[in-house]
């Protein structure tokens, strides 16, 4: 994404359900991570942007070292461009233009701005599609509420900018812009074009905001937009700390060789040490985080998606079985146990919608941080991501459920958990 980097491929392609899948094996739903809609009429939260700090967080995994990591936008990853630049024209399909524009009207606040939607100089037709091409003034004048309304009637009709907006959380949107070489003023005029959707801040105007910015502060909105929210997370430990529980976390699944002579070197110094939790992760994972699909010179690379990338976590060269989504199913439904809200690492993270469709996969690492690839496309890396910020990618307007799941071996073996949740 931008926030949004092309869900759409990633959405068709998850056509399958998997809740009979999770119901035949009992399944726990996560409580803490069940993600409610919230009410379209709250308004947005004006809050202050925090400087990034690095944090340190004890759990069974040692003590990590996190700080963020953000992937910087590159023009040849804006590869809706066009698309985006067309925010400002709304297609509509129908056959009566009456009815489409009582249709807005009754969604148009403040109500002055009604009379435009009834102008014939603004609308025009194409052979599927009639077309309203609203004023920059009406566009700026919309409730928060109303432009909430507005744009879901858009993007119920196809259009891209509102069906795909950038999302953000409260604590994002602070962070990224307050932390931009945007001015204030720019950036409240950013804040003021948002509007809640899917229980997310969501932002499309981008059209319009090339008309108002200069050259520069556009190419920076432009850049903000599409920073991938990642994380750099390093582990820490001192002589104090127990080998023989760390490799029982970090060298689940992994060579012991290769694992535990990493561990006893950060432990050998009187002063502690510190490592890139990279350098842990198997080799599928570490070969590829914070890299690209290379669809030039691999060309499955660019189907690899986040339900590849789960099941081929622990695997040293990838098993392309898993590009099918009925082996990926099988699997998940004959292999697979939950383990309720006690997950460690490599266990798998699975979203469900409130319709029961598996919309993402990703693997748990530590604390609130996954190893995911958000999306079966070019633009969307693997990387290390705070959960919330991995949610923002897949949002959905009924409450969706995240479960954690292990292979049926490792259900019986493991009896090793982190310690309580990190809210």
């Amino acid at each position: 994404m931008s926030k949004v980097q092309n869900r759409k491929p990633l959405l068709e392609r998850l056509s399958w359900l998997l809740a009979g899948v999770f119901i035949a094996v009992g399944i726990d739903v996560v409580s803490r991570h069940v993600i409610t809609p919230r009410n379209e009429g709250t308004p947005l939260v004006r809050v202050s942007a925090k400087q990034n700090q690095l944090k340190s967080i004890s759990g069974s995994w040692g003590v990590i070292l996190v700080d963020p990591f953000p992937l910087k936008w590159s023009e040849t990853y804006f590869y809706d461009k066009e698309k985006r630049l067309t925010s400002d024209r709304w297609a509509f399909s129908g056959t009566n233009l009456s009815i489409i524009q009582e249709s807005i009207a009754r969604l148009t606040k403040p109500q002055e701005l009604a009379s435009e939607v009834a102008e014939a100089g603004r609308w025009r037709q194409d052979k599927t599609h009639f077309v309203f091409q609203p004023t920059s003034t009406f566009l700026t004048r919309l409730t928060p509420e109303s432009r909430a309304e507005l744009y879901r009637l858009a993007g119920d009709n196809g259009n891209y900018s509102q069906q795909w907006p950038y999302r953000f959380t409260e604590h994002t949107f602070a962070e990224r812009f307050g932390n931009s070489g945007l001015n204030k003023v720019q950036v409240k005029q950013i804040r003021d074009l948002c509007y809640w959707d899917c229980n997310l801040i969501s932002f499309c105007d981008v059209a319009l905001l090339q008309k108002n910015f200069d050259e520069k502060s556009f190419d920076e909105l432009i850049r903000v937009l599409n920073t991938i929210p990642s994380l750099r997370v390093r582990l820490h430990l001192c002589p104090s700390d127990s080998v023989t529980n760390l490799l029982a976390y970090w060298g689940r699944n992994q060579s012991v060789s290769r694992v535990k002579p990493i561990l006893e070197t950060l432990t050998s110094t009187s002063e502690g040490n510190e490592i890139n939790i990279c350098a842990l992760l198997p080799p599928f994972a570490r070969t590829r985080l914070y890299g690209y699909p290379d669809a030039k010179t691999h060309e499955a690379e660019s189907r690899m998606d986040c339900f590849f990338t789960g099941m081929n976590f622990f695997n040293d060269a990838p098993d392309l079985r898993y590009l099918d989504n009925q082996v990926v199913k099988s699997r998940l439904k004959t292999k697979f146990r939950p383990v309720g809200n006690t997950p460690i690492f490599g266990d798998l993270l699975v979203l469900i919608s409130a319709e029961g469709e598996a919309i993402h996969m990703a693997v748990y690492i530590a604390d609130d941080i996954v190893f995911t690839k958000n999306g079966m496309t070019e633009t969307q890396p693997w990387t290390l991501m705070k959960i919330e910020d991995m949610l923002t990618y897949f949002p959905t307007r009924t409450p969706s459920k995240i479960y954690f799941v292990r292979e049926i071996e490792d259900v019986k073996a493991v009896t090793y958990h982190p310690v309580a949740n990190h809210d």
